[in-house]
């Protein structure tokens, strides 16, 4: 029997799966690889998210009673529906989904996706084995997010200006609402945005009444939406502190991080000062090109509005996460860059493969830290402390009642039956010595005394030192007291989410200065 002749419809579907399966293969893998650093502890600002939907009995109250920096609308919103008894894995999930949505808008927006594929690949291999994408989608918080509908809004604009349709238009508002309710940062994109799409269609010869009402109908209702967040929400937020670094090694930091470069030492500078010079190469290159006008918006994402910001709220405390869709749009633009020289004959090839290959590299070198030691081991070291306690209760004290205080009001609710947690604030010392002391570290490579001798006395020696990834958390250090054991009054135990609440409620007001916001 003859075999059957292929038609051009099931050799076009064919063709699409062949398109479409690898893909599909690279989404998942980047989502298992998000997957398992989600697993890791809770960090601070995390616990602080969990305990503060404890407080709210309705979705309104988190847009309405929750005025801190801490507040990241949306995924305070997904905390509090999850609900306060679920294991803290459950809470980043939908941040890995989130995660796994910016990979595919990254393809989806990377340069000459039609007649180019490979930018496609480049760009969702770029961000997808992304150590600062992944760390950041793999954590409750508003990051995730904001960069999901940072990407879905500018698909959107495109599609809009384009096409004129009504639907890209709503589209696109409903994507910057989602945008400032995910964390504010989405401010200065938008900003960007408004610019270059003005700019945009004044190079297409729009009229200026017509352009008017473009712009009026794209980013006028989002706009209103603001305004009415700056009424209800925005005006009333406290900055809930922090440490606070030097602004130029931020930058440095978050520019070598976003090629896989070093977090710290010379290397750092190093690699920042190559990627500036690939960008500033990739920007030249796209603002000579006859019709294409992005190289403006990658200008604004990447330096003008984010520096603006910064100078004009004059923030003491400044973080790599502040300058996330910075770094995704510069990903972005170095895919583009990298997947230009892949198609060129000659040395450009090779250097460009060196490139990637280095990035990738540096990424799984980072990557790896983090399922090592996450964002602190806190649970571990609890599990550590019962262990070796012989009483029925375990006295614990700390160099900062606040951060140290809330975790382990959190994680001795995950403690397997044993020893009773009591925290001893340090006001307390001189009539009762707590058995541990921790003390903690933002430092990777901080080395600990190998003895303490508080104040209020007693000589405590290093057990244990939990190290942390960076970026998120800190790193604990155990000490145990030489000698003699005092008695406490032992925690109740039962204590449910609501009780945690109330504990983490009476905790010192004073110094409640998180590593971030």
């Amino acid at each position: 029997m003859p075999a059957a002749r292929e038609t051009p419809r099931t050799s076009s579907q064919s063709r699409a799966s062949r398109n479409w399966l690898p893909g599909l293969v690279l989404l998942l893998i980047a989502a298992a690889v998000r997957l398992l650093p989600a697993l890791g502890d809770f960090w601070l600002d995390e616990v602080w998210t969990w305990a503060r939907t404890l407080q709210v009995n309705s979705a309104a109250e988190i847009l309405f009673n929750l005025p801190d920096e801490n507040n990241h609308i949306l995924n305070t919103l997904v905390v509090w529906l999850i609900g306060p008894e679920a294991h803290w894995t459950l809470y980043r999930i939908p941040a890995v989904l989130a995660g796994c949505g910016t990979i595919l808008l990254a393809a989806v927006l990377s340069d000459g996706s039609q007649e180019n594929r490979l930018a496609s690949w480049i760009a969702g291999l770029t961000v997808g084995s992304s150590y600062l994408m992944i760390h950041y989608t793999s954590e409750a918080r508003g990051y995730a997010y904001v960069m999901l509908f940072a990407l879905l809004a500018h698909w959107l604009l495109q599609r809009a200006l384009a096409t004129g349709r009504v639907g890209y238009y709503l589209g696109f508002s409903a994507a910057c609402i989602f945008g400032f309710l995910s964390q504010l940062m989405f401010v200065y994109w938008f900003a960007a945005a408004g610019v270059w799409a003005a700019f945009h269609l004044w190079r297409a010869q729009c009229r200026l009444p017509r352009m008017a009402g473009i712009l009026a109908g794209l980013f006028g209702p989002p706009l209103v939406f603001l305004g009415w967040l700056y009424a209800v929400f925005i005006q009333y937020l406290h900055n809930g502190g922090g440490p606070r670094y030097a602004p130029l090694d931020v930058v440095l930091r978050t520019l070598s991080l976003t090629a896989g470069g070093p977090m710290d030492g010379a290397g750092t500078v190093i690699a920042a000062l190559a990627v500036m010079a690939v960008a500033a190469w990739s920007l030249w290159q796209l603002a000579r090109r006859c019709g294409d006008d992005r190289w403006l918006l990658y200008v604004l994402v990447i330096v003008v509005m984010p520096a603006g910001l910064l100078i004009v709220l004059q923030r003491p405390e400044v973080y790599v996460r502040y300058f996330l869709l910075s770094a995704l749009y510069l990903q972005l633009l170095l895919a583009g860059e990298l997947s230009r020289w892949l198609n060129e004959p000659g040395g450009r090839r090779y250097v460009a493969g060196m490139l990637l290959g280095l990035l990738l590299a540096g990424n799984f070198l980072h990557v790896g830290r983090l399922y090592q030691h996450g964002r602190g081991q806190y649970l571990a070291v609890l599990e550590e402390i019962c262990r070796q306690t012989r009483g029925p209760v375990a006295t614990i004290g700390s160099d900062h009642d606040f951060r140290n205080g809330m975790m382990l009001s959190y994680y001795q609710q995950w403690l397997p039956p044993g020893p009773q947690i009591q925290y001893i604030p340090v006001s307390r010392w001189s009539s009762t010595q707590p058995e541990w002391i921790l003390t903690h570290s933002l430092d990777r490579q901080h080395q600990p005394p190998a003895e303490l001798h508080p104040p209020a006395g007693g000589r405590y020696r290093l057990e244990q030192i939990a190290r942390y990834a960076g970026l998120s958390g800190w790193q604990w250090h155990l000490y145990h007291r030489d000698a003699g054991r005092l008695a406490a009054s032992p925690v109740h135990s039962g204590r449910n989410a609501r009780v945690l609440a109330e504990e983490l409620a009476m905790l010192p007001a004073g110094n409640r200065d998180s590593p971030a916001r």
